[in-house]
């Protein structure tokens, strides 16, 4: 136990005793806090919280055992060994010393040789206390941290690296130390061939978190265990672990303990004080936790890919034989997404409908080829079953919940706002959203590409028909508040044309 680094609170009204006290503990390294009377104690003890407190029964303003009970009741200093001094007579005052909360208690006069042996095992317990109060914080800091992660999980934007460096942050920072016995530095880190390659992550003199690159030859760690066990700390490196040398830091590692996950490893260097297998423990659970999220992610990841190529393929087929060609169907998924910005629509609405905006015309496969690719008008009996499409899209899209939105577009991106569009009518607000915005998306690309009936017009003709309208296309076939939210960004659609011709 290291004396250098614990403080004790002397009280005492006598002058002789506190020059005593002070001698006889200051030549064992303590530093040393007195007070003349129970007052001035209870002050010092909250204000410095020293690691013990020792004082006399019999003092001015408050007794011993006041200051006692008083301690005890604070949450701040409820946990500070006292050890009350009195009279070899008056073992009543012991009795109610240890009631009002005292942890020991000498008798005068006071064997120094005794107070010394008395000191070392409460700040033992003292140790025990604070080990376990560290526990407690970084159990509640790390849970609130999970349980972050938990909530706001999302499989296919999640960033296991972006997340390890959110722990290493809670742990380097620590704001306002509600973990007490951090590490001075983190070495992230992947096992390949016969060293540890990663990076270590450290606090400099201006608080600010640095980086350097490090490798560590498994040769030169005579730890064997940090490989090998998925778990592992030593408080006693003497020497034993090669010094931490980059081109920013040159450190000699007294203390570490490492986690490792499969061919991950993270080594935590040189703690504050010893290190706790049981915090360890709580860290380990975070780290897998994010492994698990990670390997998680990994999958449905790869779900989503699949979803998204088979809708990518299902839209290009729907176009192959229809007159749109290029990327129509990428270009209707941007404006849509555009304008959903615009709108200030959630995160999720402009992802899906950023991408699911393609499904629009899916129906088409149905039609038969010819009408699709017929040069010229369409005659009423060709043109009622190109009215069909977005039924049929509705019937090949199906009730699964992920393609809800596409389906909700293919079905009403010919409705009109004002009651005359088709497959039924729809007006309004009976017209979903997604319908409303990919309405004016795609009529604004049809526009723009020519087509057997007209030619292709430029940017500021298609915004002008769509606007003001042409006899063909009115105003008032749009939602009024997407087709405000198109002016406010017609630009942007010119762009995205351009880009993606």
């Amino acid at each position: 136990m290291n004396s250098e680094s614990y403080t004790i609170l002397i009280a005492d009204d006598e002058e002789v005793n506190l020059n005593l006290y002070r001698e006889s503990l200051k030549a064992e390294g303590y530093n040393i806090i007195s007070a003349r009377d129970g007052g001035e104690a209870l002050n010092i003890a909250v204000s410095h919280q020293p690691d013990i407190i020792i004082s006399d029964v019999m003092m001015p303003n408050l007794s011993g055992i006041e200051l006692t009970k008083i301690l005890k009741a604070n949450p701040v200093t409820a946990f500070i060994p006292v050890i009350l001094v009195t009279g070899l007579t008056d073992f009543e005052d012991v009795l109610k010393g240890l009631d009002a909360g005292a942890d020991d208690y000498l008798s005068k006069p006071v064997n120094i040789l005794e107070l010394q042996t008395r000191i070392r095992g409460a700040l033992k317990t003292r140790e025990l206390q604070r080990s376990l109060n560290s526990a407690n914080r970084t159990i509640s800091t790390l849970t609130n941290y999970s349980s972050s992660l938990i909530s706001q999980f999302n499989p296919v934007s999640f960033n296991y690296d972006a997340y390890v460096q959110n722990i290493i942050d809670i742990l380097l920072k620590n704001y306002n130390e509600s973990i007490r016995n951090t590490p001075w530095g983190i070495i992230v880190g992947r096992l390949e061939s016969n060293s540890i390659y990663g990076e270590i992550f450290f606090k400099d003199s201006n608080g600010v978190i640095q980086s350097s690159s490090i490798s560590i030859p498994i040769e030169r760690l005579t730890f064997p265990s940090i490989v090998s066990s998925p778990i592992f700390h030593s408080n006693d490196c003497n020497g034993k672990f090669p010094t931490i040398h980059t081109n920013a830091i040159e450190v000699e590692v007294t203390n570490f303990a490492s986690i490792r996950i499969e061919t991950d490893i993270i080594i935590f260097i040189n703690f504050s004080y010893r290190i706790n297998l049981y915090d360890l423990e709580i860290l380990n659970y975070l780290f897998l936790l994010c492994e698990s999220f990670k390997r998680l992610s990994m999958q449905i990841k790869d779900t989503e890919n699949a979803f998204r190529y088979a809708v990518d393929a299902l839209s290009r087929a729907a176009e192959a034989n229809d007159e749109d060609t290029g990327n129509h169907i990428v270009r209707v998924n941007e404006y849509s997404k555009v304008i959903a910005k615009e709108l200030r629509l959630s995160d999720r609405f402009i992802e899906d409908i950023g991408f699911l905006a393609q499904m629009h015309d899916v129906g088409k496969i149905h039609i038969h080829p010819d009408i699709l690719r017929k040069k010229g008008a369409l005659n009423d009996i060709e043109f009622a079953e190109v009215k069909k499409h977005p039924v049929y899209g509705a019937k090949i899209l199906g009730d699964d919940i992920r393609l809800s939105m596409a389906k909700n577009i293919a079905l009403t991106h010919h409705e009109r706002f004002d009651g005359s569009g088709y497959p039924s009518g729809l007006k309004q607000k009976e017209i979903p959203l997604e319908g409303r915005i990919v309405s004016l998306a795609d009529i604004y690309d049809a526009l723009r590409n020519p087509r057997s009936y007209k030619p292709a017009y430029d940017h500021d003709t298609t915004v002008r028909i769509i606007s003001q309208g042409d006899g063909r296309t009115l105003p008032s076939h749009f939602d009024p508040e997407v087709l405000k939210a198109f002016i406010r960004i017609q630009t942007e659609f010119d762009e995205i044309y351009k880009k993606l011709k």
